[in-house]
């Protein structure tokens, strides 16, 4: 899931939300949250990030996040959220799919 360890998470590091480059994106916002929350930050390469960052990041964690962010109107949002991490949320995803053609690599 990381196929360039060179890259930020903010770079995509994180390949299968490569998209969390957006910074108002859903993921993007909660992966900032959890970086906040466990000390590291999104802006370091990922061979650079401590293994406990790293382990969070694929595995998540049970402590709940508190996301903040601005929306596009500008006014102040949050929330609390769990972070499941992306191993685990991409294999729920694929477990959950209702046919193989879901379940394919795109």
């Amino acid at each position: 899931v990381v196929p360039d360890p060179e890259l930020t998470i903010e770079d995509g590091a994180v390949a299968p939300w490569g998209g969390t480059r957006t910074r108002d994106s859903y993921w993007y916002r909660l992966l900032e949250a959890v970086a906040d929350a466990h000390g590291f930050s999104t802006t370091t390469p990922w061979r650079k990030l401590s293994k406990a960052a790293r382990e969070v990041v694929l595995y998540g964690s049970d402590e709940r996040v508190y996301v903040k962010y601005k929306n596009r109107w500008g006014r102040v949002r949050s929330y609390w959220s769990t972070y499941e991490g992306i191993v685990t949320n991409v294999e729920r995803r694929h477990q959950e799919a209702g046919s193989d053609t879901q379940r394919a690599p795109r």
